[in-house]
């Protein structure tokens, strides 16, 4: 028998993922820190994205920009270091990616970030095709060999906003670069 009130009940919209990032996603049998450690070291970035509206947790707090509900976060390894970066979305809507925290590339720091970071993010990408490097990155004054120093005495160099070239420094720098070149 047809029931006749069935048209007036609600159903349930489908559920569409949604894919923020255009990069693959890290399969599950290499979600591990030794597969990591080896993509890191060929220079393949990896990336995680932490939504608030899926999974409640500090470090996808500790990853939100402003009013934005989804984090962004990449990892790379650049020279002997492991640099963090936050993705911050400016005021022309294009991410900008802003570096926050400086360790030494080694295992040990390896496995923290696979414990704190990338086991809770909602997911984890690999950039091996280098879009990355298309991104923009914000200008800061902290020089390799100043982080080098630093982390001869401490696990984790954070840089702070006082570590960021305001507009009109970071154009003068660039173009005292250009002018060397």
């Amino acid at each position: 028998m047809f029931d006749v009130f069935s048209i007036f009940k609600k159903k349930p919209a489908p559920k569409t993922e949604r894919k923020p990032l255009n990069l693959p996603e890290v399969p599950a049998d290499k979600m591990n820190p030794a597969d990591i450690v080896q993509m890191l070291s060929e220079g393949t970035p990896i990336w995680t994205w932490t939504s608030i509206m899926d999974k409640y947790n500090y470090t996808a707090m500790l990853n939100m920009q402003g009013n934005c509900l989804d984090g962004f976060a990449m990892f790379r390894k650049e020279e002997d270091l492991l640099i963090k970066y936050v993705g911050v979305i400016g005021s022309d809507k294009k991410m900008i990616m802003k570096i926050t925290e400086v360790q030494l590339f080694k295992n040990s720091n390896i496995m923290e970030l696979f414990e704190t970071e990338l086991k809770d993010a909602y997911r984890v990408y690999y950039d091996d095709e280098h879009l990355t490097e298309n991104l923009s990155f914000f200008c800061y004054d902290v020089t390799y060999d100043e982080m080098k120093k630093y982390l001869e005495g401490n696990r984790v160099m954070y840089i702070s906003e006082d570590h960021f070239m305001k507009k009109p420094e970071a154009v003068t720098a660039e173009s005292e670069e250009e002018a060397e070149v």
